[in-house]
């Protein structure tokens, strides 16, 4: 008997080609791409997934039990969660999550994939990505602490402070608040020229202007401010 297998050696080829420009990229993205087939539990790495987590080459276990185990406790419910939604509903897989490397620090990912289903709508393969984002997030920490910093030092300076948006109280800090004998809820929102001794409404909505539209510093003056009672300091 005579069989011709042309298509099948040409379908080889064409699968080999696949795989080989897969393999390429892998290589060229500082991401690690993952292959899971999900009947086996095997977990296909490519791209430097033991570099990333602090392994040698090879060391990290292919398994999809050894990915799990090493998502940080805190974050392990919710990333297992949204994988659950992603193959059973087809919801979007993306998640941030921390993981813990061979020495016990930690990294930062953002992981993402999509699941391929057969004929009966079960997921039985997932490829996706992850990204280290540890700078982004250290980065992060960083400006978040500085902001509250920020924070807590206007909160309780001794002077008045207010932050005006469009002319109305954006933020009054509590030494504000007690000049002007109100609370935040009484001016938030309010007017500024409301607090403004009238004789200088001329000059502030000038500062206002210059403040608002051509981002100009408004150079420090002197000027009488109103209490909610009416009197002036």
């Amino acid at each position: 008997f005579i069989f011709d297998i042309s298509k099948r050696k040409q379908a080889e080829a064409f699968l080999k080609e696949s795989e080989e420009r897969f393999r390429i990229v892998s290589q060229s993205t500082s991401d690690a791409i993952w292959d899971w087939d999900i009947r086996k539990g095997t977990l296909n790495w490519l791209g430097d997934v033991d570099h990333l987590l602090g392994y040698d080459e090879g060391e990290f276990p292919r398994s999809i039990a050894a990915w799990e185990k090493s998502i940080h406790p805190h974050d392990h419910d919710r990333v297992m969660t949204t994988l659950g939604c992603h193959q059973q509903m087809r919801t979007p897989y993306i998640e941030e999550y921390r993981m813990i490397k061979k020495d016990g620090n930690i990294c930062y990912w953002m992981d993402r994939g999509t699941a391929m289903y057969d004929v009966q709508g079960n997921a039985y393969r997932m490829i996706g990505s992850c990204t280290d984002i540890t700078a982004r997030k250290l980065t992060e920490e960083k400006l978040r602490e500085s902001e509250e910093r920020f924070r807590l030092l206007v909160e309780n300076a001794p002077e008045g402070i207010f932050i005006q948006t469009h002319g109305q109280f954006a933020y009054v800090n509590k030494a504000a608040l007690k000049m002007f004998g109100a609370t935040a809820e009484q001016l938030l929102g309010q007017p500024i020229m409301t607090r403004f001794h009238p004789d200088y409404h001329t000059v502030i909505q000038e500062r206002v202007r210059l403040l608002n539209e051509e981002r100009q510093e408004a150079p420090p003056m002197e000027q009488k401010y109103l209490k909610l009672d009416g009197t002036s300091f």
